[in-house]
């Protein structure tokens, strides 16, 4: 079961700020995943036309520069590669992780409008543990495990 299919987030209604809260999380990682997508393909593109060019290019007029050019097209479209391994994964998931505290929070609001939260808030200790205390929090979903 996906965010997605929990009736409870609508454009509607007092969760309503958590529905576009997500709605705004999955538009950030479809712009940020085609951008990394397009960024690739144009690398790669740009690797095939230097190659085609080469192999119609007598080899004593393949120039130390022109060498370097395509070299330095395979290590741009390497570090793309790894910027979306390491790098767009880390920002998804950390926005993934204030997305979940957000919308705990405004189930808090929501349930529990006269407590207060302390300035610093302890996700554990002062938002899911009186959520637990009046049933609203049971345990989390295994995929989120």
């Amino acid at each position: 079961m996906g965010v997605e299919t929990i009736t409870v987030f609508k454009p509607t209604g007092p969760l309503n700020k958590v529905w576009l809260m997500w709605e705004v999380v999955k538009k950030f990682y479809r712009l940020s995943d085609y951008a990394h997508s397009a960024e690739i393909a144009s690398l790669e593109k740009q690797i095939n036309d230097w190659t085609q060019a080469a192999d119609l290019t007598e080899a004593a007029d393949l120039t130390e520069e022109r060498l370097r050019g395509g070299a330095i097209l395979a290590d741009k479209k390497r570090l793309a590669r790894l910027s979306g391994d390491i790098l767009i994964r880390a920002t998804i998931l950390h926005l993934l992780t204030a997305f979940v505290e957000f919308a705990v929070k405004q189930i808090f609001k929501l349930l529990l409008p006269n407590k207060k939260l302390p300035q610093k808030t302890s996700f554990e200790t002062d938002l899911i543990k009186p959520l637990k205390e009046i049933g609203a929090f049971t345990d989390y979903p295994p995929e989120y495990l």
